[in-house]
Parts: C-alpha cells; sequence; structure tokens
C-alpha cells in the first residue's frame, strides 16, 4: 500500500483519485484500489519500496507539476502495525485523534523524547519499531505537533492517517490478496 502525504487536504495538491489510479496502473501497479480522497492506494507490485516510492514520485511530479511524497509497507507490515498499536485503550475510545505515522526512514532514535516536550495539549507519543503513533486528545489543529516538527524529530518526511482510516486500509489490503 501506498500512502500520499498532503494531497487534497486544505484545496492543496489536488489530485483526483481516477487520475491518481490511471497514474499508477500506467507504471505497471495492478489491481489499483483508492480509498478516501487524501491518498490511500492499495496495489500489486514488484520491487522494493524505496524503488517504487520513487517511482510513483517522479510520476505525480511529472503528471501533476508538483512534489509529492509517497510512503509505501507491505500489506503484512502494514497488518503488524495495526496488530501491536501500542494506543489501542485510546483508539478504542477516540479513534479519529489516534494517527499512525508512516515514515520514509525509520525514525530516530529518541524521536519521541525530542516530541515529548511539545506535547503540551495532552498528546501521547510512541516510537513503536518503524512508526509513530500519536493521540491528539484535543484534535490535531492546536497541537504543537505541526508536520514539520514531527518530521525533524523522525529523521524524515511522515505522513499520518487516523485509526479509522488505519482500519479501512488494512480491510482494503485484506480484499485484495
Amino acid at each position: 500500500m501506498a500512502l500520499l502525504r498532503g494531497i487534497n487536504v486544505g484545496g492543496n495538491a489536488k489530485i483526483p483519485m481516477k487520475l491518481l489510479g490511471e497514474l499508477c496502473a500506467s507504471i505497471g501497479w495492478t489491481g489499483v484500489r483508492t480509498l478516501l480522497q487524501t491518498g490511500n492506494i492499495v496495489f500489486t507490485a514488484s520491487g522494493s519500496a524505496a524503488e517504487m516510492e520513487k517511482e510513483i514520485e517522479q510520476a505525480l511530479r511529472k503528471r501533476f507539476g508538483f512534489p509529492i511524497t509517497v510512503v509505501i509497507r507491505d500489506a503484512v507490515t502494514f497488518r503488524s502495525y495495526v496488530a501491536q498499536v501500542p494506543l489501542a485503550a485510546q483508539a478504542a475510545i477516540d479513534p479519529s485523534h489516534v494517527l499512525l505515522y508512516l515514515t520514509k526512514l525509520p525514525p530516530r532514535p529518541g524521536a519521541a523524547q525530542v516530541l515529548g516536550p511539545r506535547a503540551l495539549a495532552g498528546e501521547i507519543v510512541v516510537v513503536a519499531g518503524d512508526v509513530l503513533w500519536i493521540y491528539f486528545p484535543n484534535g490535531i489543529g492546536s497541537s504543537k505537533l505541526t508536520p514539520a516538527v514531527i518530521d525533524r524529530a523522525v529523521g524524515s518526511p511522515a505522513t499520518g492517517r487516523n485509526w479509522n482510516t488505519v482500519l479501512k486500509i488494512q480491510q482494503l489490503c485484506s480484499h485484495s490478496e
């Protein structure tokens, strides 16, 4: 699965999902399915995640004229994130405020400790393996944990999805296998 960062949010980086699906098919991905309007793609392809990320990022820039960060994981890895969510209690009660952040590179050691002092609105930050989980009890809009702050702390671009979307992506991955 591929997650695109920052598309169709606040009127920026507009990409219709139909065109996104067609673009993915044009680079050889099969079984392409998109979810929501925020750049969640499930597909079948071969190659390393890094190779596929580079290929789709180049195709997106060529087709739409602006850079888009893409993070790719295989379905087995994504399911492991869901199975091992460290914020399960919060996700059960407040799923739209628990976010899974996938990063281009594994988060730097100490990323949670770097973000902790910025968690001024009761946020909980957990690094679990190669992903970051954040609970935003008061919502993301008022948090000091901005995308730029998160990127700097983890050491590479990150893109987040709330727990509800994570479960929908997992379901879509299951139906594609």
